[in-house]
């Protein structure tokens, strides 16, 4: 099966033509050609991508506090940060040396993923991409790469207290992040995030019964290894398409050069001067009460914003050319954007004459990325909430808490998982890749569930050393938002078809679970339980996931770049499900306390 590529299936073949014993009842109808046994996304041959790994963490803090008066109590703390990550990984695909990669195959040609490596000094700028793929000069069977990250940070925080019913929180954090390349040399330095947080908690009664609550702050992104690894590593990513009689390849030796090739990544990002932090603030507005001795009501206000994003991009439809730029997508003004555009067009124009060296056609491909990353939306998420709260403290033997929220996510960039096609390649997905593709992309989010209901309560029934235990758990919420979309040139389902949610909703979702356990206690301060759980205890079948792909074909895109609505549905599993609630299920455990 190593010996085999890896292959999707999206032009709906039928699957008589990899089962045998399904063959004979999926033979199309020679009048109608009616085929009874479509199958969409299928996967067969080898075992697709593979990798050894091995990561080493070693973390360290120093930190100290101390407590004094002055103008009412303080309470201060400071201290140092350290953390030293090291990766070694080896990433391979299936196939035989010489022609492995991962193939998905379209109705109008195969698409294969492989990997390249360029000698270090070089750059995927003085290349054509045909040079990276399979039977290419750089084409590489592996990428093999050990890389490091050096996070440290140092804080101070202190908790004033100028009156008993007043607390005034006050703390600044500096973080400083430094990636190194395969070949241990530094790749990406961040050495300028602050991070201030301010709180304030005052209690009105001064009988601690009610607090009235406000707080900021900024939070920084922890580059994980995975960037480091990906974009620094020299593991340079290659989309390439072959003719449509080369649709089902065991080997792709055997397809001969590719009709183009697309380079997703470079083999080592450039990284823009002065890139800066990724970072989220947050405030939260709130207030709770207690209404009677032993419940408490409370309501929250929560904004949620994306400050600045980390992301490769620089790829446009126009120039051909994938993401090739670790930056910070839309933070160039407009003067910095004619200035680069400008700049890309004059180097182009010296790239175009007869005698154009390399180095003055690389420069060109560059200034063009650069300009095509300036291009780019501003990356936004916000999130904005109202929560509900009332809980009751366990008293007369039972205890209730709930809560309800409604808010809203908002956006055109998910984060550091890209929720919409399912990629978890943090500050390298394909979000902010392509300059065109971004069309469409800003409105709720794969998150965005606007009512959230959670109710948990319990009884506790005492009788000498027994106690029994029964409890329900509620929980409610809205659905995902859906939105049709269509490949890419790069064979991925990163077109927005119609703006993002405008296919409507998962079904609300709802479960209720059950839980009983009982207790004795035992000699020697000893107490044992037994308990059962039971998960969706109405079984209910709701529908989680849809399938968004509305079309297996590409999607093309009109003079404007607005992509251009397929004519018809390509996907006949278009909305339909492609996930459900877990069943009901149960656990049964025994506990001993001591």
């Amino acid at each position: 099966m190593e010996s085999m590529n890896d292959i999707t299936w999206k032009n709906n073949p039928s699957l008589g033509q990899f089962d045998p014993i399904a063959a004979p009842y999926c033979r199309a109808d020679p009048t109608t050609g009616f085929d009874p046994c479509p199958v969409q996304g299928y996967q067969s041959g080898g075992y697709g991508a593979m990798r050894e790994m091995t990561a080493r963490r070693w973390a360290g803090q120093i930190k100290s506090t101390h407590v004094f008066s002055g103008f009412g109590l303080h309470e201060l703390k400071y201290g140092v940060d350290y953390e030293l990550n090291q990766f070694d990984d080896k990433v391979w695909n299936s196939g035989i040396n010489g022609s492995r990669g991962s193939t998905t195959v379209y109705p109008d040609s195969p698409y294969t993923y492989s990997f390249y490596r360029l000698p270090y000094s070089d750059s995927i700028f003085n290349h054509d991409a045909t040079e990276l793929g399979p039977n290419g000069l750089y084409y590489q069977d592996s990428i093999h790469a050990k890389t490091t990250a050096l996070n440290q940070a140092a804080f101070i925080q202190e908790s004033y207290l100028p009156l008993p019913n007043l607390t005034i929180n006050l703390g600044l954090r500096w973080e400083a992040q430094r990636l190194t390349d395969y070949q241990g040399n530094t790749a990406l330095s961040i050495t300028d995030s602050l991070a201030p947080r301010v709180g304030v908690v005052y209690d009105p009664t001064k009988e601690g019964r009610s607090k009235i609550y406000a707080h900021f702050g900024r939070y920084y992104e922890s580059i994980p290894m995975d960037l480091a690894d990906k974009a620094f590593g020299g593991q340079g990513a290659v989309v390439t398409s072959y003719s449509a009689g080369c649709a089902t390849p065991g080997s792709l030796s055997s397809c001969g050069a590719p009709d183009q090739a697309f380079a997703v990544t470079g083999d080592r990002l450039y990284v823009m001067p002065h890139i800066k932090g990724a970072y989220n603030n947050e405030v939260v507005l709130g207030a709770q009460y207690q209404l009677l001795q032993d419940l408490v009501i409370g309501g929250a206000v929560i904004y949620r914003w994306l400050g600045r994003a980390i992301e490769d991009t620089g790829g446009s439809l126009e120039s051909g050319q994938g993401p090739s730029i670790l930056a910070n997508p839309g933070t160039a003004d407009s003067a910095a954007v004619a200035d680069l555009k400008n700049r890309a067009a004059g180097l182009q124009a010296a790239a175009a004459l007869p005698d154009a060296t390399p180095a003055t056609k690389a420069a060109a491909a560059q200034a063009q990325a650069l300009a095509d990353a300036a291009q780019m939306p501003n990356p936004e998420r916000t999130y904005k909430a109202i929560q509900l709260t009332a809980s009751k403290r366990l008293a007369k033997n039972w205890f209730f808490a709930g809560s309800y929220t409604y808010s809203r996510t908002m956006g055109n960039y998910t984060g550091l998982y890209a929720a919409d096609y399912g990629q978890l390649n943090p500050n390298t997905s394909m979000q902010f890749d392509v300059r065109e593709l971004m069309v469409n992309q800003h409105g709720p989010m794969p998150n965005d569930r606007p009512h959230v209901i959670h109710v948990d309560g319990f009884y506790q029934y005492v009788r000498g050393r027994h106690m029994l235990t029964p409890g329900l758990g509620f929980v409610g919420m809205s659905g995902q938002p859906l939105t049709p979309l269509g490949a890419s040139a790069d064979g991925a389902d990163t077109v927005f078809i119609l703006p993002r949610g405008s296919a409507g909703r998962t079904p609300f979702f709802t479960q209720l679970d059950f839980h009983l356990s009982y207790r004795t206690k035992m000699s020697n301060g000893l107490a044992a339980e037994t308990f059962v759980d039971v998960f969706n205890i109405l079984n209910q079948k709701t529908v989680l996931t849809e399938d968004q792909e509305y079309t297996t074909d590409s999607v093309n895109f009109d003079s404007s770049g607005k992509p251009i609505p397929p004519a018809a549905q390509g996907n006949p599993n278009y909305l339909r499900a492609t996930s459900y609630q877990t069943p009901i299920s149960g656990r049964m455990g025994v506990r001993v306390f001591f």
